[in-house]
């Protein structure tokens, strides 16, 4: 790192950081709800070590222990950028580098990007490299688009009683539960098999899961509901799984299903989530019906291959 000095880079760093709905290293979508940018900042770089997790962390909802870790020896700070690379996936073997300045990325900042990939290799064999930035690309390059959603849980959201068809996984019968299962074969679904192989086969502990069950089937479900405090000490409700089988969408089941989850989250003193989707999906869609504000941009680009 060029700059040896931490307190003055969690400054640097800081400046680049304006808005409320952010997306940092190893954290992802991120809500200032008090503007503690400076402390979250800072947690990140006191813990480039990388063996624990930060006590907001939501990843540690899934793994023992992280899976990433900030190069912090690595970071590039020249002409007003800022380039951050973390290394994680499987077995460390893919490099994330994040882009923060007032341009977008350009031919240049690849280069750069491609310095880091290099230097980054000497220590660890390095398969895939992802340049994360937060303006549209000025480069003719490939990349994934995302939306980050923000909802505010307010009063408004408590429901009176509980919406028809709708039951908790953990209070369904045997045969119910067991159409879990399927949910994970649908488009889109892919997370509900990863909650019914890792935890529900294993017996493992989780959070409510919001389900809508018809004739003994659950054909839609949302969860775990993960209620904890933020970086800035401020609760909220964790990115749940989400999802309806393919032909029962359209039919206000997914409705159903975000409403009870509000109003579950609102009990347990949740004041926001934030949800990540692709611009123009069907679930983006169905987020700003239900009045979420589109609050943040991140745009993923690979690493070109004649830059590695």
């Amino acid at each position: 790192m060029q700059k040896t000095n931490r307190i003055e880079f969690v400054g640097e760093w800081s400046r680049f950081l304006s808005a409320q709905v952010l997306y940092l290293p190893i954290l992802g979508p991120v809500y200032l709800a008090d503007y503690a940018i400076e402390k979250i900042v800072s947690d990140i770089l006191n813990n480039t070590a990388g063996d624990t997790f930060l006590t907001y962390d939501k990843n540690k909802r899934w793994s023992a222990a992280p899976s990433e870790r900030l190069l912090l020896d690595n970071v590039i700070f020249k002409d007003h950028k800022l380039f951050i690379p973390v290394l994680g996936g499987h077995e460390f073997n893919t490099l994330k580098i994040f882009y923060y300045a007032a341009a977008p990325l350009g031919t240049v900042d690849l280069e750069t990007a491609r310095e880091i990939y290099l230097q980054s290799s000497k220590e660890k064999k390095i398969k895939k490299c992802f340049v994360y930035c937060f303006a549209g690309p000025s480069v003719t390059t490939d990349y994934t688009e995302y939306n980050i959603y923000l909802q505010k849980i307010t009063a408004n959201h408590l429901l009176s009683g509980r919406l028809n068809e709708i039951c908790y996984f953990d209070k369904a019968d045997t045969r119910t539960r067991a159409t879990f299962e399927a949910l994970g074969r649908e488009t889109d679904m892919e997370g509900f098999d990863f909650l019914w192989r890792e935890f529900i086969t294993k017996g493992k502990k989780l959070s409510p899961i919001v389900c809508l069950v018809r004739d003994n089937e659950i054909i839609g479900a949302i969860g775990p509901l993960d209620v904890w405090p933020d970086g800035c000490g401020v609760k909220c409700l964790l990115p749940p799984y989400f999802g309806v089988k393919e032909k029962f969408r359209g039919k206000d089941c997914g409705e159903r299903l975000w409403k009870e989850a509000m109003s579950y989250a609102l009990k347990q003193g949740a004041q926001y989530t934030l949800v990540q989707n692709s611009p123009g999906s069907l679930a983006a869609q169905f987020y700003e019906a239900q009045g979420l504000s589109m609050s943040g941009k991140v745009f993923i680009c690979p690493l070109p291959e004649s830059n590695l």
